[in-house]
C-alpha cells in the first residue's frame, strides 16, 4: 500500500487515520464494493419491502447496510496491500456476483440462496443451453446485463480519473467534516460484523428476508447447502437402521390397498366440493354425496414450496413441533417393511440418471437408498398428463402387485402452468373468460382466461382421482388425496404464483396459499370392516389440522404396528393433540397461521 501525501498523526486520532487510509486510498473500490453488493437497490421490491411490515422493514436494511460496509472494508483492505492484480480480481468477483444477483431479483424475483446454488451443481448442458435461450434474452436478463456493463463503464471511469475527483470532493468537503466522518465509519464497520453471529435474531429472522448483501447470501447458501448434505446423510442412516427392525402387521387387513395422492398447486376454493360457485370437481362432489368421501375442512400446508413438502409429507416428523425430517423415518419404508407393495408413480420426477437421484435435493424421493428399501417398483415414465402417467402404472402394475399395496402418486395436478396441465378436449374445456366477472381493473380478458385454464385443470384433477377411486371401487382400498400448497390467480389481487404478501392482505395470502384441500376416500368394503376407522374420519373432518403429519394418519388408518406411530399427530385418532400451526413464505418468513388470517378477516 502507498503512503500517499497525507502526514501521520499521533495519539488516537493517528490510530483512527492508520485504520482508515486504505479506505481511503482505494475509495473507489470502497463504494464500487457497497453498491455491487447491494444490487437489490435497483429492483422495486427494494422500495416496497422498505414499507412492508411483513419483510422486517427497516431494521433488515439497516442492519444489512452495516453488514456491507464490513465486507467492502475487508474486501478494501485486502485489495490496498495485495496490488493491482488482486485488485482486478475482486472487482471481477463482485461484478459476477452483482450480475448472478441482480439477474435473479429481475428475472424470478428471487436472491442467491441455497435453491440457486442447488441449481446451478445439479444443471447440466442441455439445460442450461436451454436456460439461456429462454431468461437471458429476456426482458429481466437483458435489464441484469445492461446494468452490469453501465457499472463495469463506471468502475473504469472512476478509477481513471480518481485523482481529479479527490480535489474536487477536497474542495467542497470541509476537513472536519472529514476527520469527523472516520470514527463513525469504524464503528459502522465493526457493528457489521455483529449480525454475522450464528445465532440470535437477525440469522434467524433478518436473513431469511430479502433483498440482502450478495456475500451474506452466498456465505450462508453454502453454509445451507453443507447442513442440506448432511441431512442427507442422515436419511440414509435411517434407511440402514428401519431395515434392520420389524413392523407389526396383526391389525392390518390380509388384502388392503392404500393409495397416497399428492397433488401439486390446488387452490381449495376453486373446488366446487369447498363451496366454489363452478363445477370444478363434479366427480369428487358425487363421492361427498354418496357418503365415501370425507373432505377435511381446516388442512393447512405449512409450506408453499414442494421440496419442503415433500421432507415434511413422506417422513414422520412434525415440522410445527420443531422436528426436522432427516431425524425421522420415511414412512414409504415402513409399509415395506409390513410386507406391501410399495409403488412410486411420480410424474414430477425430472429426467436424471441414478447418481443424480443421489446429490440431487429435488430428487430426494428417488434417491437411491430410498428406492431400494422404500419402493417394490417405480413407474419410469413422466408424461404430459397425469392420468396417462396413471394409465402406464396400471398397464405395467395392475395385475402384478400382492393383496397388500401402498401405491403412491405424485401428481403435477395445477402446477404453474395450468394450461399445459389438461388436454383440450372435450370435457376438460369446459370454463372460459365469460365465466369470470371483470370486479377489478386488473382481470383483463387475458387475466380471466389464466383463471379459466385454472379451473379447467382442477376439473381434469378431479377426473385423474375420480379415476384411481373407479378403478379401486370393488376393493379393500383407502384414498388418502392432499395438495402440496395453494396457489393464487387473481383471486383478490393482481397476482398469479406464490409471492409475499402484502400490507393488509396476510389473510387472503395465507388463505390462497396455504389452505389445502384434503380428502380421505374409502371404499365400501373399507367401511364394512372398519366401522370405527371410518366413524373417525368422519369426526375429524373440521379438526384443524397441518399436512407435515399425514403419515402418521395413513400408519394409522392402516393398522400397522410401529413405534414412529405417535397418535397425537394423527388428525383421525381420539388422542390427536392441535398444536400451533406455522405457515412459511417463500423467502423463509414464519407466519402463526390462526394469527394471521384470525387479524385480517378473508374477504
Amino acid at each position: 500500500m502507498e503512503n500517499g501525501d497525507v502526514k501521520p498523526k499521533k495519539g488516537l486520532w493517528g490510530v483512527i487515520d492508520r485504520i482508515v487510509a486504505p479506505l481511503r486510498l482505494e475509495w473507489p473500490f470502497f463504494v464500487f464494493a457497497i453498491l455491487l453488493l447491494r444490487p437489490a437497490v435497483f429492483h422495486n421490491a427494494y422500495f416496497e419491502d422498505l414499507v412492508n411490515p411483513y419483510s422486517g422493514g427497516m431494521l433488515v436494511y439497516l442492519a444489512d447496510l452495516l453488514t456491507t460496509l464490513s465486507f467492502a472494508a475487508v474486501a478494501t483492505y485486502i485489495v490496498a496491500y495485495s496490488g493491482r492484480w488482486a485488485k482486478q480480481g475482486a472487482y471481477l468477483f463482485l461484478w459476477a456476483l452483482f450480475l448472478m444477483s441482480l439477474f435473479l431479483s429481475l428475472v424470478f424475483d428471487r436472491k442467491i440462496n441455497m435453491l440457486t446454488i442447488q441449481q446451478i451443481i445439479e444443471t447440466n448442458t442441455a439445460e442450461s443451453k436451454e436456460f439461456i435461450s429462454v431468461f437471458a434474452l429476456s426482458r429481466g436478463g437483458v435489464g441484469a446485463l445492461v446494468a452490469a456493463v453501465l457499472f463495469f463503464v463506471a468502475i473504469i471511469v472512476v478509477e481513471k480519473n480518481k485523482e481529479r475527483i479527490e480535489a474536487f470532493v477536497s474542495r467542497i468537503v470541509a476537513k472536519w467534516l472529514k476527520n469527523a466522518l472516520a470514527p463513525l465509519l469504524i464503528v459502522a464497520i465493526l457493528m457489521g460484523f455483529l449480525p454475522l453471529s450464528k445465532s440470535g435474531y437477525y440469522r434467524d429472522k433478518i436473513l431469511q428476508n430479502y433483498p440482502l448483501n450478495t456475500v451474506t447470501c452466498l456465505i450462508y447458501s453454502l453454509y445451507g447447502f453443507k447442513e442440506e448434505s448432511d441431512k442427507m446423510s442422515r436419511v440414509d442412516q435411517w434407511v440402514e437402521r428401519v431395515a434392520r427392525e420389524t413392523v407389526g402387521t396383526d391389525e392390518v387387513d390380509d388384502s388392503l390397498c392404500v393409495i397416497y395422492v399428492l397433488g401439486e398447486s390446488f387452490i381449495k376454493s376453486h373446488a366446487q366440493v369447498y363451496g366454489y360457485r363452478l363445477p370444478t370437481t363434479p366427480r369428487l362432489k358425487a363421492e361427498l354425496d354418496s357418503g365415501n368421501l370425507f373432505a377435511f375442512t381446516d388442512a393447512v400446508s405449512p409450506y408453499c414450496s414442494t421440496n419442503e413438502m415433500l421432507k415434511s409429507t413422506f417422513f414422520m416428523n412434525s415440522s410445527n413441533e420443531g422436528e426436522d425430517w432427516s431425524d425421522y423415518p420415511f414412512f414409504p419404508q415402513l409399509f415395506r417393511k409390513a410386507g406391501f407393495f410399495v409403488n412410486m408413480c411420480d410424474n414430477q420426477t425430472p429426467s436424471a440418471t441414478p447418481d443424480d437421484f443421489d446429490k440431487a435435493f429435488r430428487l430426494l424421493l428417488h434417491k437411491k437408498s430410498l428406492s431400494k428399501n422404500s419402493y417394490s417398483a417405480v413407474t419410469p415414465i413422466r408424461h404430459a398428463y397425469d392420468l396417462d402417467n396413471i394409465l402406464e402404472f396400471e398397464d405395467i402394475n395392475r395385475n402384478n402387485h400382492p393383496p397388500r399395496a401402498l401405491l403412491i402418486f405424485h401428481l403435477m395436478g395445477q402446477h404453474i402452468y395450468a394450461s399445459e396441465r389438461f388436454p383440450h378436449v372435450e370435457p376438460f374445456v369446459k370454463f372460459t373468460e365469460d365465466d369470470y366477472p371483470k370486479t377489478a381493473p386488473y382481470l383483463d380478458v387475458r387475466h380471466r382466461r389464466l383463471m379459466a385454464d385454472w379451473d379447467n385443470a382442477t376439473l381434469y384433477n378431479d377426473s385423474v382421482v375420480a379415476h384411481l377411486i373407479d378403478v379401486y371401487r370393488n376393493e379393500n382400498a383407502l384414498l388418502v388425496y392432499f395438495s402440496d400448497h395453494g396457489e393464487e390467480v387473481y383471486d383478490y389481487r393482481d397476482c398469479y404464483g406464490r409471492h409475499e404478501p402484502e400490507k393488509g392482505m396476510v389473510g387472503e395470502w395465507a388463505h390462497c396459499v396455504f389452505d389445502v384441500p384434503f380428502f380421505v376416500w374409502c371404499s365400501d368394503e373399507y367401511k364394512r370392516r372398519h366401522p370405527e376407522r371410518v366413524a373417525r374420519i368422519a369426526a375429524a373432518v373440521d379438526v384443524p389440522f397441518s399436512t407435515d403429519c399425514v403419515p402418521h394418519m395413513v400408519v394409522g388408518l392402516s393398522g400397522l404396528s410401529t413405534p414412529y406411530y405417535r397418535p397425537h399427530l394423527d388428525v383421525t385418532n381420539p388422542q390427536f393433540a392441535p398444536v400451533t400451526r406455522y405457515i412459511h413464505s417463500s423467502d423463509g418468513r414464519r407466519f402463526n397461521y390462526a394469527e394471521a388470517v384470525g387479524k385480517e378477516k378473508r374477504r
